[in-house]
């Protein structure tokens, strides 16, 4: 059995360019799109895969969130940046989206994709239970109307998932997560 060196560990190359980084991130105050892109692109930080009975590989989970831990480090903002795409972005994709979803997303996400998440509204915070915008079916589609707020990477995802109510009267299991992409009209 052999042994993982540090030099080999997952996510080393990922941490090396986030320290190099890191000071100028800082004193910018920029969004480090190029390197968010290459860090979504590193198999270390796409997330733990799915396995059998639809859960996630514990072992990969732990995995991914040391080398989370390990970037926090280095860069708060970028760390918390590849959890939110990660978290919020890609497991719920692997986990509840359709196959068709996964095929149109997952592989871009994957490769330097970046994942955003709306579900903050201007008069409701993230009370998920107060949720104003709604969804309604419209032929094979919906139309989401509604205000979000504060969504992380929104100005540079590829693809956003956004939380609307799609039966009033179902509280908070009147929710659904859609899947939007920023190029469509009215986004």
């Amino acid at each position: 059995m052999s042994e993982t060196t540090p030099e080999e560990a997952p996510g080393t190359a990922a941490l090396e360019r986030v320290r190099a980084a890191a000071d100028q991130i800082e004193e910018s105050g920029t969004f480090p799109e190029d390197l968010i892109r290459q860090l979504t692109a590193d198999p270390a930080l796409a997330g733990p895969s799915v396995g059998g009975g639809g859960r996630l590989v514990h072992a990969e989970f732990v995995a991914y969130l040391d080398v989370l831990r390990k970037l926090s480090g280095a860069s708060g903002a970028v760390a918390a940046t590849l959890a939110a795409h990660t978290m919020l972005g890609v497991l719920p994709l692997r986990l509840f989206g359709s196959e068709e979803a996964k095929a149109r997303w997952l592989g871009r996400l994957t490769t330097g994709g970046l994942a955003a998440f709306a579900l903050t509204e201007p008069q409701g915070g993230s009370d998920i239970g107060g949720l104003e915008t709604s969804a309604v079916r419209d032929g094979d589609d919906y139309v989401l109307t509604g205000e979000k707020a504060l969504i992380a990477s929104i100005h540079h995802a590829d693809l956003i998932l956004v939380a609307a109510r799609t039966r009033p009267e179902g509280g908070s299991m009147g929710l659904s997560v859609f899947l939007v992409d920023p190029e469509l009209p009215g986004v």
